[in-house]
């Protein structure tokens, strides 16, 4: 049996905002499950972070936080991330919107 893993944290300074930097949140089978789970979905080329760098297109799905939390492949993943974000962050839970 493979020993538990060991998260890593790191922070970084982006723009006077805390960037969290989280190594091995999930072992090897929740990754490729993910990977495995992400691939077939439909991405588009529609989003873009800025009017300035409107050009620069980012690769991106969009999910209903709903449909996620009923997924029973994503769901462990949702509520694994909503829950180390909160923790980091120092509130009982995350609000969420949108999720791409």
């Amino acid at each position: 049996m493979a020993a538990p893993l060991q998260e890593s944290l790191r922070t970084r300074d982006l723009d006077g905002r805390t960037l969290f930097i989280i190594d091995n949140l999930f072992d090897t089978a929740m990754v490729r499950l993910l990977h495995e789970s992400f691939s077939r979905l439909p991405f588009s080329l529609a989003d873009f972070d800025t009017k300035e760098t409107r050009h620069v297109r980012h690769w991106k799905c969009d999910f209903s936080p709903e449909s996620l939390e009923q997924n029973p492949i994503l769901s462990p993943w949702y509520r694994r991330v909503r829950c180390k974000a909160a923790e980091l962050s120092g509130v009982a839970e995350i609000p969420v919107r949108r999720v791409y």
